[in-house]
């Protein structure tokens, strides 16, 4: 948290210093957003009625702004047309979109080794996102009510440890959450999408001419998708 605050301070430093009230402007707005999609990430943890408008608003305020504003700040300095900073703003917006599909997929998907993280850290957190609202979507009643149970007991052991359930906890099967998840095609699916908004950034820069830039730009796309951890 110190590191981060950290950071942030040091961050929004640079940006005064530099004096250029559009990039002020563009990042005062995107940490706005950001805490937006926080708090309404927040407002539906742990809730089996979580909806894809729903999740898609979190994290368009949260990762999609994120990058986008990274990419348009780089082409404000870059000195580009406004329609060329328009194009180079939204592959930042794919992309991010893209990343946080591909982040979401990983939760349910990777073994801790790889992933860096501890296993189930979302559901644990309370978040409901794409693979399994497409799953809630699909599955039976008994199996949603299942669901809704080991959501239940999280939501009460989160309460208890400060904001997330303990890892090793014996009524919380996420095991079997997982895979009802893989069964109804909940993280195919997600890379699919995911996949999509790779193709929607590709597309955004193409008429840009080759280079070394955007090369760079097409492979941090289709690393998004391709990563594992």
């Amino acid at each position: 948290m110190l590191a981060g605050d950290f950071f942030y301070a040091r961050a929004s430093s640079i940006v005064v210093e530099d004096g250029n009230l559009e990039i002020v402007e563009s990042y005062a707005r995107t940490i706005r957003e950001m805490a937006e999609g926080e708090l309404l990430q927040l407002e539906r943890s742990f809730d089996v009625a979580m909806t894809e408008a729903h999740y898609y608003d979190v994290i368009e305020r949260k990762s999609a702004t994120l990058l986008s504003t990274c990419c348009e700040i780089g082409s404000l300095l870059g000195g580009v047309t406004r329609g060329e900073r328009n194009r180079i703003r939204e592959y930042g917006r794919q992309l991010g979109l893209a990343f946080q599909l591909r982040d979401d997929c990983l939760d349910y998907d990777s073994e801790f080794e790889s992933l860096g993280k501890q296993p189930f850290a979302d559901l644990r957190e309370g978040k409901i996102t794409l693979p399994l609202i497409l799953t809630l979507k699909r599955c039976r009643v008994g199996e949603r009510e299942h669901v809704a149970s080991v959501l239940k007991n999280a939501a009460r052991l989160a309460d208890e440890h400060g904001g997330m359930a303990p890892t090793e906890a014996p009524d919380l099967d996420f095991a079997s959450v997982a895979e009802l998840v893989s069964r109804y095609r909940g993280l195919v699916d997600t890379a699919r999408r995911a996949e999509d908004h790779v193709a929607k950034a590709l597309e955004a820069i193409a008429p840009f001419p080759d280079g070394h830039a955007k090369s760079a730009l097409e492979a941090a796309a289709e690393f998004s998708v391709a990563r594992d951890r």
